[in-house]
């Protein structure tokens, strides 16, 4: 928080905590030294328990076998595996060794895993899904294989790629099974190296490479540093008074719901390794019922939650079977909350809900407190990050004054370092002076507290009026009788630009359009209503769960026959 008023939207917090040298590496080497006996990972799907001290063991195994394959340091690894234990510690591997772990979500098509592969130029790729026939995956891989010779291979139609390591026990010609790469590192010599490149490894030295979700576009591989760790730590120093201290009495045990949300994966990894916290992932992925199940058989105090599902928890059915009271720490991503879904949550749970405004790119960006008074949590996205420098600006790139909208734009120590492969990109999201652009609209008050208005991609301009989806879809927040909803702008000829409602309503209720506007009457502008609401079962998602707003805005045009 801002110490003097502000007038112009700049603030800049110091940080009161040093920042360390830290890496992966030397994380789980400290948390299997301090907390060796505590579960570091639990899953529900197959009861599978792992402790500090396991992780530690398993990954330094698979980093000293990655170590003897004549691999470069920083040479990208590509993790595919199933959401389980085997992609946590291969992937935790490859940071440990030196190496720059690629997180490749669920296969789709084996052309899109080429192209994965070639884009960030993985030398190795790490294998273990069973959702597919994995012979048969990786014998079209290898199609175009012209040599092998031990196990250095060389395939036409992916030049980098010279290793290939499978998680599971089937055998094909040319690939490294994980007990094979066990056995590799298994020498005092193997140790020694591996205990060298820990200490020779820096902060600013690639952690992982990390895939955006792709809701605003094509997927863009963001590279992140070790140094991000520090992160999670100010975090929850700032946030909530969490520090290693604490944890040693007051254990974190954090609830995470899908493994393939990347962002919430680095964050809960980063929690478990600099605050011994221990990760249960729920399974079903995405599923209400799996995480109240989570929370009330471990005991979960932490997680990050999306509004959908928070809202599903308050319209639970069955929501007195499972004791959530635990659950201290909520932290909300994705969007803001409203008073109507705070109220709700309330009413079957004791929690109060916290916001973190974050990006892949840049870690934390703003946050609320427990210092910070409900109300205010309800309407804004918070302070920003202790270290964190956070502005407001015009199109000219000029910082605006205090309350006047304008794009979100963030600079600090632990940003991603580049675009894979993709130098252009980067040129257009993060400035010569290190300024990251959000891509996001929001106006900051004279405390420095910010409040988000939408994408400036997704900005509807009616009329020469500029209407920020948010605007509209906060307030149905929290209405009984909507799922999901979402504003999009379809062609319009008077106006050029209308607004369509897309709405996806609660199993078995039914609603009409009039119901709907007469909702928005006396909170909103008439201007602002949506001209068009459409009822639908589903929206086009990412791999991520993130709407795909433009393809949806497609299909609103289409199904309107507004495409002229």
């Amino acid at each position: 928080m801002a110490q003097t008023r502000l007038t112009q939207s700049y603030v800049h917090q110091s940080c009161i905590r040093p920042f360390e040298n830290i890496t992966v590496g030397r994380l789980l080497d400290s948390a299997a030294k301090n907390f060796p006996n505590r579960e570091a990972l639990v899953f529900m799907e197959d009861g599978t328990r792992k402790t500090f001290a396991n992780l530690h063991r398993d990954v330094n195994r698979i980093s000293a076998g990655l170590l003897q394959l004549n691999l470069k340091p920083g040479d990208p690894v590509g993790i595919l595996a199933d959401e389980n234990y085997r992609f946590i510690s291969a992937e935790m591997a490859a940071a440990t060794a030196g190496f720059t772990s690629v997180r490749i979500l669920r296969l789709v098509s084996l052309d899109g895993l080429k192209d994965t592969l070639n884009r960030v130029g993985c030398k190795a790729l790490i294998v273990g899904i069973t959702y597919m026939n994995q012979i048969e995956v990786l014998k079209n891989i290898m199609s175009s294989l012209e040599t092998s010779t031990s196990h250095n291979l060389s395939i036409s139609e992916l030049p980098n790629l010279k290793h290939i390591i499978s998680l599971l026990a089937d055998e094909c010609p040319g690939v490294i099974n994980i007990k094979e790469l066990e056995l590799l590192g298994d020498t005092e010599a193997a140790r020694l190296l591996l205990k060298n490149v820990k200490s020779e490894t820096d902060m600013d030295d690639f952690h992982t490479i990390v895939f955006t979700s792709g809701s605003t576009g094509s997927p863009k591989a963001v590279s992140i540093p070790h140094a991000r760790h520090n992160d999670y730590v100010l975090f929850m120093k700032n946030a909530f008074d969490i520090t290693l201290d604490t944890v040693k009495t007051q254990p974190l045990i954090f609830a995470h719901q899908d493994l393939l949300v990347t962002g919430s994966l680095t964050f809960s990894e980063g929690v478990m390794l600099t605050l011994g916290a221990t990760i249960v992932i729920a399974y079903p992925p995405n599923n209400t019922s799996s995480l109240l199940k989570a929370i009330h058989q471990e005991q979960c105090n932490i997680g990050l939650l999306f509004p959908e599902i928070v809202y599903d928890i308050a319209n639970h059915m069955n929501i007195d079977e499972y004791n959530v009271s635990c659950f201290r720490y909520p932290i909300l991503i994705g969007s803001l909350f409203s008073e109507q879904l705070t109220k709700k949550v309330s009413l079957v749970t004791s929690w109060e809900l916290y916001q973190l405004y974050s990006s892949v790119e840049c870690g934390s960006i703003t946050y609320q407190s427990h210092r910070v008074p409900m109300k205010e949590r309800m309407s804004t996205a918070g302070y920003t990050t202790m270290y964190g420098e956070l502005k407001i600006v015009n199109e000219s790139y000029r910082i605006n004054a205090i309350n006047t909208p304008g794009e979100i734009c963030f600079r600090g120590p632990f940003l991603f370092i580049k675009y894979w492969g993709d130098p252009e990109k980067t040129r257009e999201a993060k400035s010569e002076s290190g300024w990251f652009h959000t891509g996001d609209v929001g106006i900051m008050d004279d405390k420095g507290c910010l409040k988000i208005l939408g994408r400036k991609d997704d900005m509807i301009i009616k009329g020469g009026e500029n209407i920020y989806p948010t605007e509209i879809e906060c307030l149905f927040v929290g209405h009984p009788k909507i799922k999901r909803l979402q504003v999009v702008p379809v062609p319009d000829e008077r106006f050029f630009t209308e607004i369509c409602l897309c709405v996806i309503l609660v199993d078995d209720i039914s609603s009409t359009k009039d119901e709907l506007i007469e909702h928005l009457k006396g909170r909103i502008d008439p201007f602002r209503y949506p001209k068009y609401v459409l009822f639908m079962k589903e929206f086009p998602m990412t791999k991520t769960s993130k709407i795909k707003r433009k393809e949806l805005a497609m299909q609103a045009a289409k199904i309107l026959k507004l495409n002229n």
